[in-house]
Order: C-alpha cells, then structure tokens, then sequence
C-alpha cells in the first residue's frame, strides 16, 4: 500500500533555492476525508497524446490499518518498507526522493493462525 505515513492529503515536497527537493511535508496525516488524485505519467514524451487520470483516496493513518489487520484474526510477520535501487533511480529519476528521504509503500505481511 502506499505508505500512510507519508503519503498524506497534505503531502508536499520542499525545495531549496535551487529547485533541488530537500524534504517533505507530511500534513493532515489523520485527516479521513476522501479526496481525488490527480496523476500523469512524468516520465512520457510531452509531445504523447497521454490523458492524465484520477484515483480516488480514502486516507487511513498507519494504526487503522494495522489494527484492522489484528482485529481480522490476523497475525502481522513482516513489515516492510523498501528503498527504491540505486538503478530504479536511474532509470526513473522521480523515485529519488523517495530514495532519499521517506518510505512510499508500506508492505505488510500477515498469516492467519493455525
């Protein structure tokens, strides 16, 4: 899932006086409020007819979803948080950021008990 921590209704990115992003800023992290999220692909040739989309967004913090987790039986095993490679960033340069500066998924494991 995308990581709730970070990836919040009032997520943005901050830059320095160079345009170089720097840090983020999470905000509204327990805000419930659904809202639509614009997306484009970035990395396609502007000259390609690509139509942008949207993605509605139901926000939940990270207690919401872990504790939905246990009160379903389930037993959590791993969690994980991965790092974008060095070479994803290569390829795809909108994933430094998240590189360097906070988690954008969130990967739970869980098991229900025998």
């Amino acid at each position: 899932m995308l990581h709730p921590c970070f990836i919040t209704p009032g997520l943005k990115w901050q830059k320095d006086d160079h345009g170089q992003t720097t840090g983020l800023c999470v905000a509204r992290y327990f805000s419930k409020q659904s809202f639509i999220e614009n997306w484009k692909f970035g990395d396609r040739p502007k000259d390609e007819n690509v139509m942008p989309f949207s993605v509605p967004r139901f926000p939940r913090t990270i207690g919401d979803y872990l504790n939905a987790v246990a009160s379903a039986g389930f037993r959590i095993t791993r969690i994980e948080e991965p790092q974008p490679t060095e070479h994803t960033c290569k390829r795809a340069s909108r994933f430094r950021r998240w590189r360097d500066l906070a988690a954008f998924l969130l990967m739970v494991r869980a098991e229900r008990p025998k």
